[in-house]
């Protein structure tokens, strides 16, 4: 795999009916540990059939630190997307409008948990970041810190800058109040070759801390093993995904929990 990360302009509509390579991982930072606390963070991805052929569905959401009950709400969150996505694009087209359908939704089922939980809106908080490919083009959506970069003709790029910060007074999260008004959707109208989606333990590994564009020593690797690694092995994607996220290099003390969706298309 060549890849170079800049910023290239958006290329014709270029459409694949060629399978995905997909690996996912979530594994807890070591402050969590210390604290007999697990991972926080969710993330999932599928293909999924719809009115317009296949389309990979990724969400990924990470729990607040400090929000008492964030792993709980980046469960709803992701869940409650891929449902919402699942369900919506057997009888519509993806668009614009519909990733906005989505997020009022998923925030809608955050306050029913608060309800369930007996908590406030705000112990529930999370980021949410989401990407849907279609034969056309990709669409992405964030809210909050982390990272989503998709590569196409070879480049890689980070279309939404992230929303940084480390408390609920910094960055912005799927259950607050502005939460469809500070939603950033794009709809990058080419159908890309890779794709990752990453919380924010991974986002200075993966982007370049003064200018975000990505890091190509370490994405290329990455997105290198999903194409050499088959997933019916005894070591499959996740597996081996799961055992790099735990390498020394990025478990150091103190570290948050990281969470990473890849995905690569065949003809990359």
């Amino acid at each position: 795999m060549s890849l170079r990360a800049d910023e290239p302009p958006i290329a014709a509509e270029r459409a694949s009916d060629r399978p995905w390579s997909l690996g996912k991982a979530c594994v807890p930072g070591a402050l969590h540990r210390a604290q007999g606390v697990g991972c926080e963070d969710v993330a999932d991805m599928t293909v999924v059939e719809t009115r317009d052929g296949p389309a990979l569905v990724a969400y990924l959401s990470d729990g607040a630190g400090g929000a008492g009950l964030g792993g709980v709400g980046a469960r709803v969150a992701v869940n409650s997307a891929m449902a919402f996505m699942r369900r919506s694009l057997i009888y519509q087209p993806m668009s614009v409008g519909l990733a906005y359908a989505c997020a009022e939704e998923v925030r809608n089922h955050l306050v029913q948990a608060a309800v369930w939980q007996g908590a406030a809106l705000l112990h529930l908080s999370c980021t949410w970041l989401g990407a849907v490919v279609t034969n056309r083009s990709v669409f992405v959506m964030q809210i909050g810190d982390g990272a989503i970069v998709v590569g196409e003709n070879g480049r890689l790029r980070v279309p939404i800058q992230p929303m940084r910060g480390v408390s609920t007074a910094t960055t912005a999260f799927i259950g607050d109040r502005e939460a469809l008004v500070r939603l950033v959707v794009k709809d990058l109208g080419f159908v890309p070759d890779c794709l990752a989606l990453l919380s924010d333990g991974l986002q200075d590994y993966a982007l370049e801390p003064a200018t975000g564009y990505p890091r190509l020593d370490f994405l290329v690797p990455l997105f290198t093993m999903l194409e050499q690694v088959p997933d019916s092995s005894d070591h499959g994607r996740d597996a081996v995904l799961n055992a790099l996220l735990r390498r020394p290099e990025l478990d150091r003390p103190g570290s948050d929990d990281r969470s990473l969706l890849l995905a690569c298309n065949a003809l990359c």
